[in-house]
């Protein structure tokens, strides 16, 4: 039992150290586009999201796993001042629909889903 928690809690600490390296590369690129962005010129910010696995070899991962799984990363982007996520290299449709149901709970846009930033 003292391996699991102690399993659990190197989880804990990886997912926090993923959220401050997504919430502050988007805040090194929110500052930049504040500098640089100029009329009829958005920057547009875009978190990306990969596959779970080898992006090459098709994995089993069905729509409620990749939810709870890309949730995480989606949630610190919508924390962030990142305009949309991007989804690359997902490995099977349930992956993809799993990470797309987590975004519609963000104001967030995505590969197909979009809103002007004006």
């Amino acid at each position: 039992m003292a391996r699991q928690s102690g399993l659990g809690r190197e989880a804990r600490l990886h997912a926090r150290s993923l959220h401050a390296a997504n919430v502050g590369s988007v805040s090194l690129l929110a500052g930049l586009r504040g500098r640089y962005e100029q009329p009829g010129q958005p920057i547009v910010i875009s978190g990306a999201i990969g596959p779970r696995g080898d992006g090459y070899k098709a994995g089993d991962m069905d729509a409620t796993e990749a939810e709870d799984y890309h949730g995480v990363q989606i949630g610190s982007f919508a924390e962030s001042d990142a305009d949309m996520v991007t989804a690359f290299t997902l490995t099977n449709i349930d992956e993809a629909i799993g990470a797309g149901g987590r975004r519609q709970g963000h104001a967030l846009r995505d590969l197909l889903h979009g809103r002007d930033r004006r």
